[in-house]
């Protein structure tokens, strides 16, 4: 299923990496091995090289996406993207949500304690970040039919 939900269309594919090889006594095998079929740092690119080939091949009319080279593109050391992603903020709510049980608790008031913790979940973390993906959406929604409707704007950039 193509993806709409980013700038660039695009897929997730899921495969199993099959290498082929010998075994012991010389016969020609397929197995799977991660490690013989990842080798060198453009072995993805040749991955997404050989697939768009291939689905070209069979008629089809796919786009290959933009080189990473090509784009204004970064990424982002695991420390960049936790602040970017808010991610301490989203941890220190997440310690100090606390659920008072009583030493014997009554079990019909146990959904009430759960139902709490979700209400804060919802409000504190999850609702904010819902809000900047639908604002997102229709920032990009907004763009994709200014520039369906007028191509010679693209032409521009």
């Amino acid at each position: 299923m193509v993806h709409l939900d980013e700038g660039v269309p695009h897929m997730h594919l899921m495969f199993v990496p099959v290498v082929h090889t010998k075994d012991k006594d010389g016969n020609d095998i397929d197995k799977i091995c991660a490690r013989d079929f990842w080798k060198g740092q453009d072995s993805y690119r040749k991955l997404q090289d050989a697939y768009f080939n291939h689905i070209k091949s069979k008629g089809f009319n796919l786009e290959r996406g933009m080189f990473v080279e090509d784009t204004d593109r970064k990424h982002y050391t695991v420390e960049e993207y936790k602040k970017i992603t808010n991610y301490e903020n989203t941890k220190k709510v997440l310690k100090e949500i606390k659920l008072e049980i009583p030493e014997v608790p009554n079990i019909n008031e146990i959904s009430k304690f759960s139902t709490k913790r979700d209400e804060k979940i919802l409000k504190e973390i999850i609702k904010p970040k819902d809000d900047l993906i639908k604002e997102l959406y229709n920032v990009i929604y907004h763009c994709i039919k200014k520039y369906q409707n007028n191509p010679k704007l693209l032409m521009r950039l």
